[in-house]
């Protein structure tokens, strides 16, 4: 079987963006202050370089081409299928990468620090 340049593609994205978030994140939590440039280039990298394979693999599926509104399919067609658990498992991933990027980005705008604030829980939402 001979895979195609989407493929290829995908699967470069996809390997470059989970191992450089997990170098990331080990560096973050095992390797201190010298390991800062490495952990937050990682962390940063990882869920943008797999959100940019996601498209290729849903192109050499054919899935959006003629028929985009098949890729709601993808996630909620067959909950038994293999595709479906790796399309969910993929945009989980994406999704938690972000996140922790953003928690790891140092962004001189007012809301940020703000939505930092809340996001790691250290903010009183409610009176005790």
């Amino acid at each position: 079987m001979v895979w195609g340049i989407y493929i290829a593609i995908y699967l470069f994205a996809a390997g470059a963006g989970a191992g450089a978030f997990l170098a990331g994140v080990a560096a973050k939590l095992w390797g201190g202050k010298s390991f800062r440039p490495l952990a937050q280039s990682g962390i940063l990298l990882g869920g943008p370089l797999v959100a940019i394979g996601m498209p290729f693999l849903i192109l050499d599926l054919g899935i959006g081409k003629h028929e985009p509104w098949r890729l709601f399919f993808l996630f909620f067609g067959n909950s038994g299928s293999i595709m479906t658990l790796g399309a969910w498992i993929i945009s989980i991933f994406v999704t938690v990468a972000l996140a922790v990027a953003f928690l790891e980005i140092d962004i001189p705008v007012p809301w940020a620090s703000a939505a930092k604030y809340i996001a790691l829980g250290k903010a009183r939402l409610l009176p005790h």
